[in-house]
C-alpha cells in the first residue's frame, strides 16, 4: 500500500501486505476501511485513517477476484472448488459452493449478489439465496448494488441492469 503526497509527487507511507498478488479491493468510506485480497485466498482489512492492517482472514484455498465490504457484511468470491464464495454479515458466516469460479460479488443494505457460471445468485441478509438470474452463455465479472438495481457487466460485453426487488 503506497500513500502519495500529491503535490510532491512522493511516497509518504508503504506497507507491505503480501508476497502474493492482489486480487479484488475495495473501500467503505463509512469506517474508512480497505478490503483487499490477494492469489493466497487472504483478505486484509487496512484502516486507512491509522495507516495500518487491524484485521486479515484466510477464507479461500485460491486466489480472490472480488470482495465487497459494507458495515459488518462481507463477501468474497475465488476460484476455490468447494468454498467459490463467502459470506459474512456480524458473527454470521457461510460458504457457498457455486461450482465454478465466482468473479463478481456486490452488497446492498438488504442483499448481496455472486456471479456463477451463467447467472447470479442473489441472498439476503441472513444468507438464504431468494433469486437465480439465469444469463445466456455469459459469466458476469462485475456486479454493483444501484437505486433498485444490480448491475453487472459480462465477457461477452453486455451491460446488464436487473431490478430487484
Amino acid at each position: 500500500i503506497l500513500y502519495f503526497d500529491l503535490p510532491s509527487g512522493k511516497v509518504v507511507f508503504e506497507q507491505k501486505l503480501t508476497i502474493a498478488s492482489l486480487g479484488g479491493s475495495t473501500y467503505e468510506r463509512a469506517t474508512g476501511t480497505l478490503l483487499i485480497s490477494c492469489e493466497g485466498g487472504i483478505v486484509f482489512y487496512f484502516d486507512a485513517g491509522a495507516r495500518k492492517v487491524v484485521k486479515q482472514k484466510s477464507l479461500h484455498k485460491d486466489g480472490i477476484y472480488s470482495v465487497a465490504l459494507l458495515g459488518d457484511r462481507m463477501m468474497s468470491g475465488s476460484n476455490d472448488k468447494e468454498r467459490s464464495c463467502y459470506y459474512e454479515s456480524g458473527e454470521f458466516h457461510k460458504f457457498f459452493n457455486a461450482r465454478f469460479a465466482v468473479f463478481a460479488v456486490a452488497l446492498s443494505d438488504e442483499r448481496g449478489a455472486f456471479s456463477v457460471n451463467n447467472g447470479i445468485n442473489v441472498i439476503d441478509k441472513s444468507g438464504e439465496i431468494i433469486q437465480k438470474i439465469k444469463l445466456q452463455r455469459d459469466v458476469v465479472n462485475y456486479l454493483l448494488f444501484t437505486s433498485g438495481y444490480l448491475a453487472g457487466s459480462g465477457y461477452n460485453r453486455y451491460v446488464y441492469f436487473w431490478e430487484i426487488k
